[in-house]
């Protein structure tokens, strides 16, 4: 009931803060960014560098096992910059909750093999991927715009647009 109400009112950046830790990017963090904002025709970020940025970690997930299933579920009233590490999935399905109607998602490559990544992705919320990518008897619905997809799938799911 909690997250509902938060979701509704949205969180202001000290909030989003507190509850996720944000930080202006490292050096290598901001070249990642910037190729995620160059595929962004249109971006609120003036200056990266100073943005406090939601820095999500991902891990290898392997048959299943592994680490958890990244998640960003508070929304905010301003537009917030995340950025979400590689990720490596195989023999396995990974589910991503990027609940922030105002998240800027920016993805530093994925590799998924024999598996399958689903991106529930909130309305109004932007997804780039920061590297070229390829698919190989597979299925990216992000445009095969990063990683590697090697028979296998990945699905953005956009939530309900009012």
């Amino acid at each position: 009931m909690l997250l509902l109400v938060a979701l509704a009112q949205g969180a202001d950046q000290a909030e989003y803060s507190a509850k996720y830790g944000t930080r202006t990017p490292s050096a290598s963090e901001l070249a990642v960014i910037n190729r995620c904002l160059g595929a962004w025709t249109d971006h609120p970020f003036t200056d990266p560098a100073n943005e406090e940025v939601r820095v999500i970690q991902t891990s290898v997930r392997v048959m299943g096992f592994g680490g958890g299933e990244p998640q960003d579920t508070l929304a905010t009233d301003q537009p917030q910059l995340v950025l979400i590490q590689p990720a490596i999935s195989a023999v396995s399905r990974t589910t991503y909750r990027l609940e922030n109607p105002n998240g800027w998602y920016c993805f530093n490559t994925t590799t998924t093999v024999l598996g399958q990544n689903r991106m529930h992705l909130a309305c109004g919320a932007q997804l780039a991927n920061s590297r070229d990518g390829i698919a190989i008897l597979g299925d990216d619905e992000t445009s095969s715009e990063g990683g590697v997809v090697v028979l296998s799938e990945i699905e953005v799911y956009r939530g309900a647009c009012d």
